[in-house]
């Protein structure tokens, strides 16, 4: 592992963390083990903590079983985004959270990797996803979204 020193990580993440960005990173996963995981940042101001973001997962069996979750992913055929190789599935139902500290610290250790960022629209899709969802809480679509007016 290669821990980048601070006036060489931290320009690069401030300039490349931001709303949509595409992150991969090592993710203690619930059967307890650690895999190689992308997920979507998406904080409307991302100055903000904690910082909030989605899971992507190429495993389509669930999602291909109960058709009924469809509402609250969003596809991504294989191929069509650089980073996402496999057909991918954006699960909007489950928002995470985690200090942004945490993922400063990561990529200065080079255990995390921003690896692009969304399209625009792809990023309006999920917005539309949350903002109907009765899963996610006023507060945490607040920072989504920003503030109603």
């Amino acid at each position: 592992m290669i821990k980048l020193p601070p006036n060489l990580s931290d320009p690069l993440f401030n300039e490349k963390f931001e709303r949509g960005a595409v992150v991969k990173t090592i993710f203690r996963c619930k059967d307890g083990k650690d895999k190689y995981k992308f997920f979507i940042i998406l904080n409307k101001d991302i100055t903000i903590d904690p910082i909030l973001f989605i899971l992507t997962t190429s495993q389509l069996e669930f999602y291909n079983k109960n058709p009924h979750f469809n509402k609250d992913i969003i596809r991504i055929p294989a191929g069509t985004l650089s980073f996402f190789s496999k057909e991918t599935i954006i699960n909007c139902r489950e928002i995470h959270k985690i200090p942004k500290d945490k993922l400063r610290e990561n990529f200065k250790n080079s255990i995390l990797q921003i690896e692009g960022k969304l399209p625009e629209n792809i990023i309006n899709d999920i917005d539309k996803i949350i903002e109907k969802s009765f899963l996610v809480s006023p507060k945490d679509k607040e920072a989504i979204l920003g503030k109603k007016s």
